[in-house]
């Protein structure tokens, strides 16, 4: 019947599940190192777009040790001084992500009129910046690649080597 007292005289989990222990009547659970693995990997990714705007925005992908992690219509607009911060976080192993490419897939020019390009200012993984026109960055074009630079006039993909961060 309800209003009756309970009293807990032991408690158990699994071993290797953590601890658990009664203090002062109640159950007391620590995890201690039990799930600490859940969060290696773990890694947060920011990039800084723009864009110029054609017949529509700039369409990108974020590319994460060579798998899309995130398709995004680019809503920043250059000629307005706007810029976008894209956030993405994911579990890319213990050291973090290797490689991250920023794609961009709907490239459109119109003679006398104008075109639709992506501006790609930087990314952050996990603390560390990686500019779109270091030496490090590459643009990979159709059928080559020359060097990293902010506007991707052309469809492609920035691709920045980030095995040095903070994963």
């Amino acid at each position: 019947p309800d209003g009756d007292a309970l009293t807990i005289t032991a408690a158990s989990v699994t071993n290797g599940q953590g601890s658990v222990s009664i203090v002062d009547g109640q159950l007391v659970y620590d995890p201690g190192d039990s799930y600490n693995h859940l969060s290696d990997g773990f890694s947060t990714i920011k990039v800084r777009v723009s864009g110029d705007h054609l017949d529509g925005a700039p369409e990108m992908r974020i590319i994460v040790d060579g798998n899309i992690v995130e398709t995004i219509s680019v809503t920043a607009n250059r000629a307005a001084g706007e810029w976008q911060e894209i956030v993405v976080t994911g579990n890319f192993g213990p050291d973090g992500p290797q490689q991250v490419q920023v794609a961009f897939t709907n490239d459109h020019y119109l003679a006398g009129v104008g075109d639709r390009n992506l501006i790609v200012d930087y990314i952050d993984v996990n603390g560390t910046v990686y500019q779109a026109e270091s030496p490090d960055t590459s643009y990979l074009r159709h059928s080559d690649t020359i060097a990293g630079q902010e506007t991707m006039a052309w469809a492609g993909a920035l691709q920045f080597d980030t095995s040095n961060n903070a994963g």
